[in-house]
């Protein structure tokens, strides 16, 4: 798209345990492109960004078990070339290589700025060609580097039960597993996938989620109860990611359990088409399990958590059909 070939973002955000300016520029740019020459030297391909492809197909089967009707989709994606940002690539780092080996010689703690100012003096590049990228000491941009398949199952029951005379209840219950999978780093692209991405892409989102919903209906009354179950999840918390197997390709790992929600919600219907309405999503204030890294920038909680960091929220509102 538009937004991926152009997109320029700069952020402050932590490298090495160090607050650094990174950012995503686009590849087209001096700097992108300045950084293409030094991986296609280094690696032999030079980075593109080309649309990605990709094939899915469903299966799917809906039937009744006496009052209950069940609904099952199987599906399954595989995309190739898929586009995402690129690992952090370090732009001083090459500046000072480049410098290197043109014969220019650079201060000791130099600056992307400095190191720019001084290779244009040598006639090594245009420093003006790099206008807005004079502060970045790394930064990533959207190419084509890997491959993945995501499959999954979703399963959803239903059925409607009187209570009592006059009244009735829907229920809902719905599963859903998904699984993600890198079936290629692009080792043999510009700038493969690093361990850390691929963990991330893998294990991010929950395997397995699941709801129940009672939505109970009695004349003017309704009132609504919702379990949400938010299964196991990795965080690399900070997109501290690196490449060492060591570390499983994490400098800040964050291996969290699951999360059980409960809402819950009561309605009254005041006028024919007017409902006031009195709930509460996480009713009972759950939590995700506290980041064991909260002290590095005050994150108590995984920022990813899938089932939200911030309590409870409780609510008043007017609803108006027309």
């Amino acid at each position: 798209t538009a937004g991926q070939a152009n997109v320029t973002n700069i952020t402050t955000a932590f490298a090495n345990g160090i607050l650094r300016d990174q950012g995503t520029i686009p590849l087209s740019s001096a700097a992108g492109q300045f950084i293409a020459d030094r991986l296609e030297l280094s690696t032999g391909v030079r980075p593109t960004l080309t649309p990605e492809e990709s094939e899915n197909f469903t299966l799917g089967v809906a039937f009744a078990l006496a009052d209950i009707g069940i609904t099952v989709d199987f599906f399954h994606i595989e995309v190739e070339d898929r586009i995402a940002i690129s690992d952090q690539q370090d732009f001083l780092a090459e500046l000072i290589a480049v410098a290197a080996d043109n014969g220019v010689g650079l201060p000791a703690n130099v600056t992307t700025s400095q190191a720019l100012n001084l290779l244009d003096a040598a006639n090594v590049l245009n420093a003006a060609d790099f206008a807005g990228s004079e502060d970045l000491t790394s930064f990533g941009f959207f190419t084509n580097s890997y491959d993945t398949r995501t499959r999954g199952i979703d399963i959803v029951a239903s059925t409607d039960v009187q209570l009592y005379e006059g009244s009735n209840t829907s229920l809902a219950l719905a599963f859903n597993w998904t699984d993600t999978e890198v079936t290629d780093l692009g080792l043999n692209s510009a700038a493969p996938l690093s361990l850390g991405r691929q963990r991330q892409l893998e294990d991010n989102l929950p395997a397995i989620r699941a709801n129940f919903t009672a939505n109970h209906f009695y004349g003017d009354w309704r009132g609504l109860a919702r379990v949400n179950y938010f299964g196991e999840y990795f965080e690399c918390h900070l997109d501290s990611v690196t490449n060492d197997a060591a570390t499983g390709g994490c400098d800040l790992p964050i291996e969290a359990g699951a999360q059980i929600t409960v809402d819950a919600e009561i309605a009254y219907t005041i006028l024919d088409n007017i409902e006031l309405i009195a709930g509460a999503q996480n009713i009972f204030d759950s939590y995700p399990d506290e980041n064991p890294f909260a002290g590095v920038v005050g994150s108590l909680y995984p920022a990813t958590a899938p089932g939200g960091y911030s309590g409870g929220l409780y609510y008043v509102k007017v609803r108006g059909n027309f």
